[in-house]
């Protein structure tokens, strides 16, 4: 059997499984029957990830001057209906819009109101003096003001959260911000502080339970120092550091002001202020926000197998030859293979652990240079192919490949995806126009 035989017959088999195990009737009632018998676990890892992202993002837009409604934690919102009859024989399961969280839970509007608002009143009014104002144009003062590049600014308002939530130790994290921040030319300072303080607020989570941070059989309870805890973090240059919060706005504020390049306290007792009228017990603003926004992630878990198998007719759920869904996969599996075929002659000698190192380093390349969408990968669309060479080369340079080899895996792979990128493009243009209209 040829090697191509051998491609054609592996990228059948594996199109059928994702079929029989994702898209095919069966799968939809068996996987129903799997999300409920853990939907409380489920439940927790939502909550989990994403009051620490809130919570992380919310900083990040104070601190940095970023619009709330730019970051994409706020806008992890759908609304999900029945499709039409006609929508419904074509093969749609559900209709599913996206919408801004703010949009439609009004009350995280007043709610971030009453945090800014706190967040201005208790700290010296001089902090604004020494931190340049993000500049909008039409608006802001000239000479008073900067003004972010596009790459920048998806990297400040996505990426860099993004790339924090990843199951990542801190070195390998530490890796990605510095080849981000050198690619961009961002200021080290501010990749140091996004890190610093997202690497703080996951440690807390997990080390320093705190009446409105914890998880229940997961937060460890860690001896108290007077009025507080202390909990061992680490900055991007991995220098160890110590933090002795007694509450998560002791977090957040002080990476406020080390953002703000000042020396600064509190300049009022007590903490953020308890919000009346808001659905969660603590009544506090930043946790009644993270309550919303996780609450409506939660309550689409039982739908999800629905989602992945939508867009499909009933024939197309019982026979897996007329499956467009379980095509537009396979196309995509072709590229991979590839892709793969172009990394072999480069690393053909090297250990197969290495090996598939380098693989996975140029399926990585082919998913940032191909994905029509998705969290966190903004930045990565926002940069020209030198932007993008020179961070993927710097990434993969930290976590132990050789650099002459990546910058010649990258020109092989990019001419790969290039050619083969609108097979799978095309595809997906084709299920989507199904839809339209």
């Amino acid at each position: 059997m040829s090697n191509l035989s051998l491609v054609a017959k592996e990228v059948l088999v594996q199109k059928y499984n994702y079929w029989r195990n994702t898209l095919s009737q069966s799968a939809i009632e068996e996987n129903l029957f799997n999300i409920y018998s853990v939907i409380d676990l489920i439940g927790f890892y939502f909550d989990a990830t994403i009051f620490d992202s809130v919570f992380s993002s919310i900083i990040m837009g104070i601190s940095l001057g970023i619009p709330l409604t730019d970051i994409p934690v706020f806008n992890l919102c759908f609304n999900i209906e029945l499709p039409t009859p006609e929508d419904f024989a074509r093969g749609k399961l559900l209709d599913v819009q996206p919408v801004s969280c703010i949009d439609k839970y009004p009350e995280i509007g007043s709610l971030l109101a009453d945090l800014t608002a706190y967040t201005t009143l208790h700290f010296s009014p001089n902090i604004a003096l020494t931190v340049a104002t993000k500049g909008y144009y039409g608006v802001s003062m000239y000479g008073y003001s900067y003004y972010d590049p596009q790459v920048v600014r998806d990297l400040l308002r996505s990426t860099l959260i993004k790339e924090a939530k990843r199951r990542a130790g801190p070195r390998t994290a530490a890796v990605v911000y510095r080849a981000l921040s050198t690619a961009v030319d961002l200021n080290p300072d501010v990749a140091d502080y996004v890190f610093t303080l997202f690497r703080a607020i996951s440690r807390v989570k997990l080390e320093a339970a705190m009446s409105e941070y914890m998880w229940t059989g997961r937060t460890l309870l860690k001896e108290e120092v007077p009025g507080s805890v202390e909990v061992e973090t680490e900055n991007l240059r991995m220098e160890r550091l110590v933090v002795r919060p007694d509450a998560l706005s002791d977090v957040q504020g002080g990476a406020f002001a080390d953002v703000a390049l000042a020396d600064v306290s509190f300049v009022a007792d007590g903490e953020v202020p308890e919000v009346e009228a808001v659905p969660h017990d603590s009544r506090r603003s930043e946790v009644a926000i993270a309550e919303l926004i996780s609450r409506e992630a939660r309550s689409r878990a039982e739908l999800t197998p629905l989602l992945v198998a939508n867009y499909q007719t009933a024939e197309e759920r019982t026979d897996f030859t007329k499956s467009r869904r379980a095509d537009a996969y396979g196309t995509s599996r072709v590229v991979y293979t590839m892709i793969r075929r172009a990394v072999e002659p480069l690393v053909g000698d090297k250990p197969p652990f290495v090996r598939n190192q380098y693989n996975v380093a140029a399926q990585q390349l082919y998913s940032r240079l191909t994905r029509p969408g998705g969290w966190g990968s903004e930045a990565y669309r926002s940069m020209d192919p030198d932007t993008l060479k020179r961070e993927w080369v710097e990434e993969w340079v930290g976590k132990g490949l050789d650099r002459g080899l990546l910058e010649r895996l990258f020109d092989r792979v990019y001419a790969t995806v290039k050619r083969v990128a609108p097979i799978r493009v095309a595809y997906k243009l084709g299920l989507m126009s199904r839809y339209m209209g």
